[in-house]
């Protein structure tokens, strides 16, 4: 099959690309910047300028031409408005794409919308109120004097995430994401043991291809950033919660389902649903559930029969430069879980690779071009 990755500088989009292209795909990699990491990996074909994501219908135009124009077979949309503009397609370049209806992706993208649909279906969900102006932030610090957290409507990855406190630190994260046009929701603070991730694939006709466990071992930012070491791990229990929740919508293609593990009873609370690849995607590969490889299968006519069987234990680090970053700013890197445990049994890295080291070498390369892209520092500040 001939298949176009999208968002090329991201690590996931990396892992899908080497994945397609080990199984014999002709794999070409879509990104708004000539030096994408994906690109050079070995087993990319080649790789395609694509228009900034900004707006989903202009990238939906582009993706339509090109899926058509250059006879795609497949396209992986990578991250969230690349998914977004892939809901828009029509005719033969919808057919290239498994990726969900619009509203029900549009319903997991709305925060709001996914914790009043948990808590219709009884799953335990922190209280959450939306944030319209700066005097509902301050009238919620009355009830809440522990602090909450405050995150965008729509987003992931950590972005935006704040643990807040103080009057000034929930106006100015506020004011942050209200100039970027985003609403914000506050939710009630939990004390967390652990975090766990889910990732499902479903296919064409909502049929559930495959699933996938992780508990999030290190983040950066602390502790509410991404994670940059994740184990997999064994919960058929949050495996079904997840997918009566996704199910319930119906779903085609790939999304995950944040847990949060509350330290004081142990309860799962919902955290959130991303409705995309989530950034941790070499975890999954690396411990037998090739996603992309599936994904690419159930296109062409071919799903697997059954579910795979993955290996629990198996850790994966976003080393560049997530959790170097993690170590730098760390006080206690050298101990406990900064440290790693002992359920990591085989680590991997997510760019790191002796059989692939074209995105290795090329990386301080893409770190000076990402370097002198205004929007870059912006999302860093965001951070």
């Amino acid at each position: 099959m001939k298949v176009l990755v999208t968002d090329g500088q991201l690590r996931k989009s990396l892992t899908a690309v080497r994945q397609l292209g080990v199984l014999g795909h002709e794999v070409w990699v879509a990104e708004d910047t000539p030096v994408a990491l994906a690109r050079f990996s070995k087993w990319a074909k080649g790789a395609l300028r694509s228009p900034p994501l900004g707006d989903p219908k202009r990238f939906s135009g582009w993706l339509q031409d090109t899926l058509i124009g250059q006879r795609f077979d497949l396209v992986l949309p990578m991250d969230d408005e690349s998914t977004e503009a892939a809901t828009l397609l029509g005719g033969r370049a919808a057919a290239c794409a498994l990726v969900p209806e619009a509203d029900h992706y549009q319903w997991f993208r709305d925060k709001g919308r996914t914790i009043d649909l948990a808590r219709s279906l009884g799953m335990d969900t922190p209280e959450s109120r939306l944030v319209d102006t700066e005097q509902d932030l301050i009238e919620l610090l009355a009830q809440w004097p522990q602090g909450f957290i405050l995150r965008p409507r729509r987003g992931a990855g950590g972005r935006g995430v704040r643990l807040v406190k103080r009057p000034d630190e929930a106006v100015a994260a506020f004011r942050r994401w209200a100039s970027a046009g985003g609403g914000m929701i506050a939710q009630e603070w939990i004390a967390v043991s652990a975090k766990w991730d889910v990732g499902l694939l479903y296919g064409a006709h909502g049929e559930f291809l495959a699933g996938f466990v992780q508990r999030e071992l290190r983040w950066f930012p602390e502790p509410y950033g991404a994670s940059t070491v994740q184990v997999s791990a064994s919960r058929p229990d949050l495996v079904a919660m997840a997918r009566q929740l996704v199910e319930s919508v119906g779903w085609r293609g790939p999304l995950e389902v944040e847990f949060l593990e509350a330290e004081d009873s142990g309860r799962m609370v919902l955290a959130e649903v991303n409705p995309r690849y989530w950034n941790s995607l070499a975890v999954a590969v690396a411990a037998g559930v090739d996603f992309p490889g599936l994904q690419a299968a159930a296109m062409a006519g071919h799903p697997n029969a059954s579910p795979p069987v993955y290996r629990v234990g198996v850790g994966c680090r976003w080393s560049m430069p997530a959790d170097l970053l993690h170590f730098l700013s760390h006080p206690a890197r050298w101990f406990g879980r900064q440290a790693l445990g002992g359920d990591v049994r085989a680590l991997t890295d997510d760019i790191w690779s002796l059989d692939d080291m074209g995105p290795t070498v090329a990386f301080p390369l893409i770190a000076v071009a990402m370097a002198l892209r205004p929007e870059m520092w912006r999302m860093l500040f965001r951070w």
